[in-house]
């Protein structure tokens, strides 16, 4: 495939992961490979024009504008890293321009700040243009301070976020973060820019760098990576090539967002017909169109996640399996777990919240446990980690949402946990995070029987006449979600109340209709997966066949 081929057609490919960076950085690598546009034997090599460079810079230290440089090595072959065209040249960073390092002028030296010159921050630095109105220098600052680049310069920050870079349009001062380079005539201040940025240099900027906690390339260093230089008219004809197709980069990024809010706004009119339809035919009318357009509202993670909240909506409000007149009603079901329990299930219960269907209650959730156990929090300091034996204690960490993980559970003492022998778990209960990670939730399953709980996390003993995943899926619909955000405490560490946990109202069915709804929401959610892997299956073919197009071209 050849260069022109590619991007001719590049459009294709963007919907792999982050397409469109890509593009951007393969479009920059090529330039600088010298294979973005062709070169023209009439140029001027690049031998000719060092010696051009060389003569500029004799001038400027005869006429005292700058002091002599320091001679860089030359590049040896091992430290090139690919083959140019034949009039292009290596040569060090340094050699292309006057350096600097900014400084930054002491705070309590308020005559050194004003507003004779811009003073530039590694903030200041984006990617289309170089914010100048944040804080500046007097003319007293930069003589004193000395570090003033000229406009056409190229900034590059060099500390912490090592890469972001720009050209600006001023005469500016700026941040020790930061370094400069000024290129020595003729060389061209946008080629130079699009070498800084390519992948090539981003990288080996990054390799030079020391570190400890924050990342630190020393202009030294900077100044001593090797650059490609090509022909003068060559710099100028890659210049207007990138910004072309950069432009086009800008055109299919736009396209790409607006495509995606127009799924996720078409998504959200869909569910908030579905969620809001009061009549089961047309209930039936609204699932049908979803279904029909399937792949074209559900191709996007975003897109998914908000169906998937919509099940478990629809399942709470009593709109996604039928009902059946013959089912025993929720009402004998509430009696039962009452006279069971002896814990109030109705008293109090605020019934506005939406419409459900005849033959459901609303319930108090404190209402809804077994006997002789309550809803209640774990273990308040786990203490150390036994070195042998104890007790695998769940915490905020192991409850995912709508699962349990136990992969990275710690222990704590035995003795510690009969201390808390309210909260050995049996299996069948819910457990919610009520601190920490909030949303996560899941039912017990065997495995985790004899284990316990960390404070932050609440466990709801389920009454066995109910279904413990019924009412894991009121717990992780958004309606109980949004109850839950709207119920914390606190003020830097907000958790939710336990006796507000418990007088959240749960739309209870009949004990048939559970199963029916448990059974249906698992079938759905079992196709979100399927949605889900075959998109990042989609993804990840993308991006094999962006990157073995990248190998080849830059190859």
């Amino acid at each position: 495939m050849t260069v022109e081929t590619f991007f001719t057609n590049f459009g294709h490919l963007v919907d792999a992961p982050n397409g469109v960076q890509k593009l951007r950085e393969l479009i920059l690598q090529l330039a600088v490979q010298g294979k973005l546009v062709p070169q023209d034997p009439n140029d001027e090599p690049a031998s000719v024009l060092l010696e051009r460079v060389d003569a500029e810079k004799a001038r400027l230290v005869k006429e005292g504008a700058i002091k002599k440089p320091k001679p860089l090595p030359d590049v040896s072959n091992d430290e090139t890293f690919f083959v140019l065209p034949s009039p292009w040249r290596w040569v060090r960073l340094g050699d292309a321009g006057i350096t600097q390092t900014g400084t930054t002028p002491k705070k309590d030296d308020t005559a050194s700040f004003g507003s004779d010159y811009p003073f530039v921050k590694p903030a200041d630095i984006y990617p289309n243009h170089v914010d100048y109105s944040k804080e500046g220098l007097s003319q007293k600052g930069v003589a004193t301070y000395g570090r003033l680049a000229p406009k056409g310069s190229v900034l590059m920050v060099c500390i912490g976020t090592i890469g972001k870079s720009n050209i600006i349009e001023r005469d500016c001062s700026f941040n020790q973060q930061i370094n400069s380079i000024t290129p020595y005539t003729p060389i061209d201040s946008y080629y130079l820019k699009q070498v800084l940025r390519s992948p090539f240099f981003q990288s080996e900027a990054w390799a030079r760098s020391s570190s400890t906690t924050i990342a630190i390339l020393n202009k030294g260093k900077w100044e001593n990576i090797p650059i490609p230089l090509p022909p003068l008219e060559e710099q100028k004809r890659i210049v207007a090539k990138v910004d072309q197709l950069m432009a086009l980069c800008d055109e299919l990024e736009a396209r790409q967002q607006k495509q995606q809010q127009g799924r996720v706004r078409l998504n959200n009119a869909a569910l908030d017909a579905l969620l809001t339809a009061r009549e089961p035919d047309e209930f039936a009318d609204h699932w049908q169109r979803i279904s029909t357009y399937f792949d074209l509202l559900y191709d996007h993670p975003e897109t998914i996640a908000k169906l998937r909240a919509a099940i478990l909506q629809l399942a709470v409000q009593g709109k996604l399996v039928p009902q059946n007149p013959d089912d025993e009603p929720a009402s004998v079901l509430l009696e039962k777990i009452k006279s069971d329990n002896g814990k109030t299930n109705s008293d109090g219960v605020c019934n506005d919240k939406f419409e459900i269907p005849r033959g459901w209650e609303w319930s108090l959730l404190g209402g809804l446990v077994q006997a002789n156990r309550d809803i209640t929090y774990g273990v308040i300091k786990l203490g150390p980690e036994p070195s042998d034996g104890g007790v695998t204690t769940l915490r905020c960490s192991d409850v995912l949402f709508r699962k349990i993980s136990g992969v990275k559970a710690r222990k704590i003492s035995e003795d510690l946990s009969k201390e808390y022998e309210r909260t050995i778990l049996e299996g069948g209960e819910i457990l919610m995070n009520v601190r920490g990670t909030l949303g996560g939730c899941g039912v017990v399953s065997k495995e985790f029987a004899g284990c316990n709980i960390a404070r932050e996390v609440a466990m709801i003993p389920i009454h066995k006449e109910l279904m413990a995943h019924y009412v894991l899926n009121v717990i992780s619909s958004p309606y109980i979600q949004e109850e839950t955000f709207n119920s914390l405490r606190g003020i830097a560490y907000k958790g939710l109340n336990l006796s507000l946990l418990r007088g959240f109202n749960i739309p209870v069915p009949p004990q048939e209709e559970q199963k029916r709804i448990v059974a249906k929401v698992d079938q759905l959610m079992a196709l979100c997966d399927e949605l889900e892997a075959n998109l990042s299956l989609a993804q990840q073919h993308s991006e094999k066949l962006m990157e073995a197009t990248v190998r080849k071209l830059v190859s």
